[in-house]
């Protein structure tokens, strides 16, 4: 009957501690030697304890507790240093990088110091907060260096929460460093809002796996898990510091939409965002991966996919890889031939700031001499202002030898984007090049460039996968299954179309043939 009080949570905490202790006892210990056990000794020790984080973390964590162990990476220096900044700090950041056991060393740092007396814990759900208070505690109980140093007593120790005090501080007569100190889980069903210990609301939150794959990413969903973001941060105390680790791995997050708004510069001036990259000319964590190129670093972290690593990896979510454009035939070339002769067509829309809906521009040309097709240009972006893209549009026609522009539209579209073009001529006081409006089914004639791009016809720039648009407009190209209608399919869409154009336009033609231009002679009889 008396189980009958606890959670299951609470029940398997319970079962948590006990194979600690077991664990405990059958451990080596990596204990201080005698010297180093001195009063004078830890004296010494703990003075640079409390000024030093990573003094701290060599001391208690050293080398051996390690697979393979290495000097910290920027990343996880910059999230030592932001936990004395107040406001929100989110770190983008890839996996298999260090961001959640140094945030759970830091945690612990912070509140064995003295220096927050009350904090939480938050994540997607209960039990995986719940999870991240078993292994500070673990990390605390089974280290016997620490526990001789901080003589760490536990009061309450379940699924919601860590109470302890510290003995050894209090023998030293550290004044700051007396009282109890309280680590609470929190999670989306389980609101920080109203949660105080004694007198005081929480002066730090680490948030982990705030998102995962099994999560739902409607537009509801992520909009209230925004929303318990936020409510989390102003329930602390004032000059709370929030420190959010995540990875970018899905465009429609929570995370990829506060990354976007960043960027937008849309969110409040105490928002930090740290975006770091697995790969950037050189391995964030050279240190341990000692590689010199991406794919050296792909072998040794191992992703599932293309998708796999942009995503998880590189801080570039990208949608799984189709079937209808394969990598395998992406070909490139040096030099556009002087004969190509190209058409632009694009499927105008204009997103609000932030959204990341995108817009994509494609230069596609046909070479009589080599009879092969060039993507001469392209650009994959947001447009939230008509200007821009019109702007964007008048210079790739100044540019490169463009026959014709088409856009997508209908009826309404073509109307809107008319007084557009009128509204940019008048600003501009130039006339803008003739546009087409087409209104092309993009599932029937698909097929068409998907061939020819089979058959190793149709050439992109080199080092276009390496440039801000050219990596986004190949990403929805190799995501791309062959029909219309996915999140992200703009740069296929108007490949395709513009496929379709530069043959509508008579603009493919082949330099063997011979070429006859009938001419009427109005002076036959």
């Amino acid at each position: 009957m008396e189980l009958e009080k606890f959670s299951k949570l609470e029940y398997a905490f319970e079962n948590f501690q006990h194979e600690l202790e077991r664990e405990k006892l059958s451990a080596p210990l990596i204990s201080f030697s005698q010297a180093e056990r001195s009063r004078e000794a830890q004296a010494k020790r703990l003075e640079k304890v409390y000024k030093d984080f990573w003094f701290f973390d060599k001391t208690y964590f050293t080398e051996n507790f390690y697979e393979d162990y290495a000097e910290p990476n920027k990343m996880l220096k910059k999230i030592v240093s932001s936990s004395n900044i107040p406001g929100y700090h989110l770190f983008i950041g890839p996996r298999k990088h260090g961001k959640s056991v140094t945030a759970k060393k830091l945690l612990l740092w912070l509140t064995l110091t003295g220096k927050v007396q009350i904090a939480g814990v938050y994540s997607e759900t209960i039990n995986k907060s719940a999870a991240i208070l078993k292994d500070i505690y673990k990390l605390c109980i089974t280290n016997d260096r620490l526990m001789f140093d901080f003589d760490v007593e536990f009061s309450e120790a379940n699924s919601d929460s860590l109470a302890f005090v510290v003995r050894h501080f209090d023998k030293l007569n550290v004044p700051r460093n007396q009282g109890m100190r309280f680590i609470a889980s929190f999670s989306e069903g389980r609101s920080l809002r109203g949660y105080t210990r004694l007198f005081g609301r929480p002066s730090l939150l680490i948030a982990d796996d705030v998102e995962t794959l099994e999560s739902s990413f409607s537009p509801q969903a992520v909009r209230l898990r925004t929303e318990k973001l936020f409510e989390s941060y102003h329930s602390l105390s004032d000059n709370g510091v929030f420190i959010i680790l995540a990875n970018d791995f899905n465009t429609s997050s929570a995370v990829h939409q506060i990354r976007l708004q960043h960027e937008e510069k849309l969110l409040a001036k105490n928002w930090n965002v740290y975006i770091y990259k697995a790969f950037d000319k050189q391995p964030l964590w050279k240190e341990r991966f000692k590689v010199k190129t991406e794919e050296e670093l792909k072998k040794l972290l191992k992703p599932s996919s293309e998708a796999d690593w942009q995503a998880n990896y590189q801080q570039n979510p990208i949608e799984p890889e189709g079937f209808f454009f394969l990598r395998e035939f992406y070909s490139t070339y040096k030099t556009l031939p002087k004969d190509v002769r190209a058409v632009l067509y694009c499927d105008p829309n204009l997103s609000k700031k932030g959204k990341g809906n995108t817009t994509a521009i494609t230069v596609l040309g046909y070479s009589a001499n080599q009879d092969k097709y060039y993507l001469v240009d392209a650009v994959c972006k947001s447009f939230s202002d008509s200007n821009d893209l019109l702007d964007t549009i008048f210079s790739l026609k100044q540019a490169y030898q463009v026959y014709a522009i088409a856009f997508d539209g209908n009826v309404t579209q073509e109307s809107t984007w008319s007084q557009f073009v009128r509204n940019w001529c008048s600003i501009n006081k130039i006339p803008f090049p003739v546009i087409e409006y087409k209104r092309y089914r993009v599932n029937d004639i698909a097929k068409n460039v998907q061939l020819i791009y089979s058959q190793g016809k149709l050439f992109f720039p080199a080092n276009f996968s390496k440039t801000e648009n050219g990596g986004r407009y190949l990403n929805q190209l190799f995501a791309f299954t062959g029909e219309k209608g996915s999140s992200l399919d703009d740069a296929p869409d108007s490949l395709i179309c513009a496929f379709e154009f530069l043959h509508e336009r008579k603009l493919v033609r082949s330099a063997n043939k011979s070429f006859v231009k009938v001419m009427n002679d109005f002076y036959q009889l």
